[in-house]
């Protein structure tokens, strides 16, 4: 599972198998397969729960606004 963070760049989460809960900007999602989610520069999500042994993978644009790589825990 992955903690609460935000990135300074978009995020796209793609589940290829299983299922798993998500948190986004404090709204709870079920992914599974096929699924595709979207986090935007500055939205905290973490991955909350794997409920079918999920396997995903996830893509991350370019770096914006302050630029700083990795998770970020506040703004």
């Amino acid at each position: 599972m992955v903690e609460r963070h935000m990135h300074d760049c978009d995020e796209y989460y793609f589940v290829l198998e299983g299922k798993l809960k998500v948190i986004s900007e404090e709204k709870e999602y079920i992914l599974e397969k096929g699924d595709m989610l979207w986090t935007k520069m500055g939205d905290f999500h973490e991955i909350v729960e794997a409920l079918e042994d999920p396997t995903m993978f996830w893509l991350e644009g370019p770096l914006m606004g302050k630029r700083r790589k990795g998770h970020q825990y506040e703004l």
